[in-house]
């Protein structure tokens, strides 16, 4: 039987594969096909709804430049602050918590809002 991975390994390769663009691959690693992601802008289910997610950030900022600013770890969950740069956007109070159980994202929340 498979080692199942520690939510820190989890963690850190959702966040290696996003700053690298790797969505689909993120998506399909870290991400359970039952996961809850809650933002502003409504709840979304499963790999479809983390997509979707993605794409509504995408489209809200372009092409952009992310920074993680703090995460932190505890027991199956996590937390991320983050900034983001685009042409004339940004994002300077980025903030996502997370459930991770088995080596795999349960739980997504998101907040940030855009500004010029």
């Amino acid at each position: 039987m498979p080692m199942v991975r520690t939510t820190t390994e989890v963690f850190e390769d959702h966040l290696h594969k996003r700053l690298k663009g790797e969505v689909k691959e993120d998506i399909s690693t870290n991400f359970s096909p039952d996961v809850v992601v809650l933002t502003g802008t409504g709840a979304f289910y499963g790999h479809e709804g983390v997509q979707e997610s993605a794409k509504q950030l995408a489209a809200n900022l372009g092409a952009a430049t992310f920074e993680y600013r703090h995460t932190l770890i505890e027991g199956e969950y996590a937390f991320l602050e983050w900034t983001a740069h685009a042409e004339g956007k940004k994002v300077c109070d980025g903030a996502d918590s997370f459930v991770i159980r088995d080596g795999k994202i349960i739980f997504q929340s998101i907040h940030y809002s855009t500004s010029e």
